[in-house]
């Protein structure tokens, strides 16, 4: 299921949840009522805390079906994470690229393109955000790095970041970094994850201060449950988890999206 079908499904069932009626009911199987979709999604405002759409990966336009602002824009969503992969050269020798730089050219994709074409705007606080994106109003988008690796262990590249409009920095992703450590790494890329550390180093700790002082986000997903721990006892000001599951039991660490209740 793609995000807008996804998106237009949650919404007409939580309608539907709140309201009782208007289900017309045959055999086993419950028909929705078509239902304008400016009236099911008014005054809703919806922002996806964690997407790629319509990025440049590696040299080659890379069109992300499931998160495209084409599609955001059919469920009026008002904004969007615009998220750069950090991590992307530990894992492929055909970028010829630091991480930093092959980051950095995935935003002047963004930057150069839809953004500057006023299809989307940019957002750099939280007062940017509109309620919802029509034909008058564009999409929002939050320029993210998923991966801290994109920091090469200098603080100095968060201020470069800031500068080119990154607001949110997902500090882990496929490997253990510099900043710390990550969940079990998916089956397959075990290979890739490298060496654990133990939680969050003292690195990891000044990147959490600088973000705060810069105003980023701190993004958690993919941390190991001790860095998350670590980074939760650093932190002065609010985390978000973007794009972690819960995991239905206690061993939500063997898997790299799922975080366990406790």
């Amino acid at each position: 299921m793609k995000r807008r079908d996804f998106l237009r499904t949650a919404v007409v069932g939580g309608a539907i949840l709140a309201g009782g009626a208007g289900c017309v009911k045959q055999g086993s199987k419950t028909e929705i009522p078509a239902t304008p979709r400016s009236n099911i999604l008014s005054g809703i405002q919806i922002i996806d805390a964690h997407a790629h759409p319509d990025m440049d990966y590696a040299g080659t336009h890379w069109k992300d079906e499931s998160s495209s602002y084409r599609y955001m824009l059919d469920v009026n969503m008002a904004a969007s994470s615009f998220s750069a992969v950090g991590d992307s050269i530990f894992r492929s020798t055909r970028l010829g690229r630091s991480a930093f730089k092959h980051t950095k050219d995935q935003i002047d994709w963004w930057m150069k393109g839809i953004v500057r074409r006023n299809k989307v705007k940019l957002v750099l606080k939280s007062s940017d955000i509109p309620q919802q994106s029509d034909a008058n109003q564009p999409l929002g988008a939050i320029i993210s790095i998923e991966g801290g690796d994109a920091l090469e262990g200098n603080l100095e590249y968060i201020d470069k970041f800031h500068k080119m409009g990154v607001r949110i920095i997902t500090l882990m992703h496929f490997r253990n970094n510099a900043i710390g450590d990550i969940m079990k790494p998916y089956p397959g890329m075990e290979g890739t994850a490298g060496p654990y550390r133990g939680g969050l180093s003292e690195f990891g700790r000044d990147v959490i201060g600088k973000m705060e002082d810069v105003g980023m986000v701190v993004d958690v997903a993919h941390a190991h449950p001790t860095t998350f721990k670590e980074i939760l006892s650093v932190a002065k000001k609010p985390v978000i988890d973007s794009h972690t599951n819960p995991s239905p039991t206690e061993e939500g660490i063997n898997h790299g999206r799922m975080r366990t209740w406790k």
